[in-house]
């Protein structure tokens, strides 16, 4: 097609036409002939919309392609040795009530002075810079009112927080920029929220559990699931029962439910077509369980927590300021399972957002909402363990990465930082500088080599007193290693969460943060 004959279609107007194609249609023009092949691999703008998506990341308007390119790949190698560039340390708040990470900005309560402290988090390498802010919240929470959790999304300006004054809950919508009254919602800055609605649980507001996505605002407090449309304040769904430990989103249709049962499962409801009038688990229809592998009698599951960091919308869509950022679909679930009787470190399942959507679709195909363990489990989970995990701490993901922390004796802490990105990670495994062992089974005390990638394909068999019988799970991943300099363990009381940019260490022992930044 490319010789030079009279029918030959110009070399520039075939380059026009890849620029309009996806991922998966240049990969396919790079097999129809060579000289399709020598285009695409020679000709840079080409080679960084494959590269994107591989990463699962999407571009921005910032600069140039070229120096969004460069930062791209320097944003990439960073990750990869874990290479930080700046490190900033700062005391935790006295009388922090709530701490998180949400869309690139720490923030912290304070219950003492109600204030939110807020920091944007700074990349050398997208650009990004340092940025902080207070929020004076008295106005709006009044004298004597206990703060409680809170939810925020920088592309909506969204701050959602919660405080309790009596016997009511009241949840304020504001700006996470002055901390003023949202002006996309239609009603009071106020959404009321009964107590009543909760079980014994009620007055601590410790237990009550923010997600956000677009619209949509959810709050789970032991057992009790409730959604609202945050815009117009119209509750859409209201689900009580003593089975459901956790809940989160899965996407703008569907809220993803961990239930305890004979067989615990993770259930995916379309919250889309639940009714006020369907209050209770029987009562659901619209509904997709996944099963776990059937439960060992001598250590039943007692507590299913899932976390996942929300489908934030800023990124290089709607900031022009970020030259690139991660897809907001390339999402992991972690999802805990703990057992009062069991002897086990709490055991970690690794799901990808993807995975689960793609087997709700194939249900819907073949009308089916019925998932068992060896339809879904061992192909699209990953089982890890967990030797740091408490419930109260924030989730320690952001896009396909998560974060772990261990103690090594004598080394001090370590971070394991798994990456569940499948295109990256079947990509990397052609790189020769990465290591692909068949399968890693980490130990609490297992050693690490730092700053060296490594790929895993290979299934985890695991054998724990959770599950009857032997688990295999193959959900694919590479994984980098860490040695947090100067840091001494305490249990329970430091955590390390990533964003997109940085990783993360709290240290509620001596009230400090680190954040190492790319």
């Amino acid at each position: 097609m490319l010789d030079r004959d009279d029918r030959s279609v110009p070399c520039v107007i075939v380059l026009e036409i890849f620029q309009y194609l996806d991922l998966y249609s240049l990969l396919k023009c790079r097999l129809v002939c060579s000289g399709f092949q020598y285009l695409i691999d020679t000709t840079a703008n080409l080679q960084y919309k494959i590269e994107l998506p591989v990463a699962g990341q999407q571009d921005g308007s910032y600069g140039d392609m070229f120096t969004r390119q460069e930062m791209f790949k320097m944003h990439q190698k960073r990750w990869d040795g874990l290479q930080w560039t700046e490190v900033l340390r700062g005391p935790m708040m006295s009388n922090c009530r709530a701490w998180g990470v949400h869309g690139g900005v720490l923030a912290q309560a304070s219950s003492e002075t109600y204030t939110l402290h807020l920091k944007r988090i700074p990349s050398q390498s997208r650009g990004i810079k340092e940025r902080n802010w207070i929020l004076d919240l008295s106005t709006f929470l009044g004298e004597g009112p206990q703060m409680g959790d809170f939810g925020i999304d920088p592309g909506q300006d969204l701050l959602a927080i919660m405080a309790s004054a009596g016997d009511s809950v009241r949840i304020h919508i504001l700006t996470l920029s002055k901390g003023e009254r949202h002006p996309l919602t239609s009603g009071p800055c106020l959404v009321p929220h009964d107590l009543h609605f909760f079980d014994s649980w009620e007055q601590d507001l410790d237990w009550f559990f923010f997600d956000i996505c677009h619209d949509f605002l959810s709050v789970y407090s032991m057992s009790c699931a409730v959604l609202w449309n945050w815009k117009t304040g119209q509750l859409l769904m209201r689900v009580v029962d003593s089975k459901i430990t956790s809940m989160v989103f899965l996407n703008e249709r569907y809220v993803l439910m961990a239930i305890t049962s004979e067989t615990p499962c993770l259930l995916a409801v379309d919250f889309l077509a639940v009714s006020l009038e369907q209050r209770y688990l029987d009562e659901l229809e619209n509904y997709f369980i996944f099963r776990f592998p059937d439960i060992s009698h001598s250590s039943p599951v007692d507590d299913i927590v899932i976390r996942s960091n929300p489908r934030s919308t800023w990124g290089a869509d709607t900031d022009p300021s970020v030259p690139f950022s991660m897809l907001p679909q390339n999402r992991l679930f972690a999802v805990h399972l703990s057992s009062d009787n069991s002897t086990d470190a709490i055991l970690c399942f690794a799901i990808l957002e993807a995975s689960l959507l793609s087997l709700i679709k194939t249900g819907l195909r073949f009308n089916n909402n019925s998932f068992d363990w060896s339809m879904w489990g061992p192909e699209h989970s990953r089982a890890l363990p967990d030797y740091s995990y408490s419930f109260l701490f924030p989730v320690s993901s952001h896009g396909t990465r998560l974060a772990m922390q261990r103690y090594l004796s004598h080394r001090g802490i370590c971070v394991d930082i798994y990456d569940f990105n499948q295109l990256g990670c079947r990509n990397k495994t052609q790189d020769s500088d990465v290591e692909t062992p068949g399968n890693v089974n980490l130990s609490e005390s297992s050693e690490i080599t730092e700053g060296r990638p490594i790929c895993v394909l290979g299934p985890t068999r695991i054998k724990t007193n959770f599950f009857r019988d032997e688990v295999d799970t193959r959900l694919g991943y590479s994984m980098s290693s860490w040695l947090v300099p100067g840091k001494t363990w305490h249990a329970g009381y430091m955590s390390a969460i990533c964003s997109e940019d940085a990783v993360i260490i709290m240290d509620e022992y001596n009230q400090t943060f680190e954040i190492y930044t790319l």
